[in-house]
């Protein structure tokens, strides 16, 4: 596999994970907003999200009642809910199987 592929891999597996990383980034430093979770995103991870992709993310944490939002149409910010955290501490639990299932995946 060249590097290149390398790295469109490693994307895709973050894209995949976007949500907990989103979650993860909630627990740390509650009460963000959209854009400071998308440049949270762009330093630690050296990618660049599309704002939809992340705003679209967002939107379904919400939904989910994962993250819950505090403001109005002049400014939102975010933070974990209960709920939020124990899907979190559930997927931290998991990672073994986690690593497992792509180990599998990928493996011939």
């Amino acid at each position: 596999m060249k590097l290149q592929d390398n790295d469109d891999l490693e994307t895709r597996i973050i894209k995949t994970f976007l949500d907990i990383l989103i979650l993860k980034y909630l627990k740390k430093s509650p009460l963000n907003s959209g854009y400071q979770v998308l440049q949270y995103l762009h330093d630690a991870l050296n990618l660049s999200f599309s704002p939809a992709t992340v705003y679209h993310a967002i939107y379904l944490l919400e939904r989910k009642n994962l993250i819950k939002c505090h403001g109005d149409e002049n400014g939102r910010i975010y933070a974990l809910t209960d709920q939020g955290e124990r899907t979190l501490k559930s997927t931290a639990d998991s990672s073994v199987m986690i690593q497992g299932l792509v180990h599998s995946i990928l493996s011939e």
